[in-house]
């Protein structure tokens, strides 16, 4: 290969590989948005679906409060075993018919090995609504304590262990209890 033809290959190639990486991007993001799709089931409660990437074994737990529940309780608690993935995939949680939870926590796991998951948006659906908090509303409607990097660079979350306890938490706002009540008609 000659010099000229070297250097016109270099300069074709970026531009090249740019569209590429979007459309894998984008590709990876129709996916997961389809894998909920297949999931959800209008005849059930509230379907919450997170789209995140978390690269190793995990296991991800709801827990709800309710007008019947008013205390993080066993009986409001949904666990999902997560198969690591490097790649967007879909981590659902089906609430009971009739439950309209006031506030939710998200348990990011208890896997000391990761340090970083990269957490796109959560989408609320249910047979009336779809509510879709995508990463620019993510901190308007949670709150994430201590073990949850403030400064991390949105989607990734930097999570960390401090003095030998790991437990990286996500809790929703008072902005997502009034979000809920409107969508439901609770006024």
């Amino acid at each position: 290969m000659t010099n000229r033809n070297l250097q016109v290959f270099r300069e074709v190639k970026i531009p090249l590989i740019i569209p590429l990486i979007l459309l894998c991007v984008s590709c990876t993001e129709f996916s997961a948005d389809k894998a909920m799709k297949n999931q959800y089931d209008d005849s059930k409660g509230l379907f919450i679906a997170m789209h995140v990437i978390i690269p190793e074994e995990e296991e991800v737990s709801l827990m709800y409060l309710s007008k019947d529940i008013n205390k993080w309780s066993p009986d409001a608690l949904i666990k999902k075993k997560i198969n690591g993935k490097d790649y967007v995939q879909v981590v659902s949680f089906q609430l009971q018919k009739g439950v309209v939870p006031t506030k939710l926590r998200i348990d990011l796991g208890s896997n000391k090995n990761i340090n970083e998951i990269d957490l796109y948006k959560l989408v609320l659906r249910n047979a009336n609504f779809e509510i879709e908090i995508n990463r620019d509303l993510i901190y308007k409607y949670f709150v994430f304590n201590k073990y949850v990097d403030k400064d991390s660079i949105y989607p990734k979350l930097s999570l960390s262990e401090q003095n030998g306890i790991y437990d990286p938490i996500m809790v929703s706002t008072d902005y997502f209890e009034k979000l809920m009540i409107k969508k439901l008609n609770l006024n």
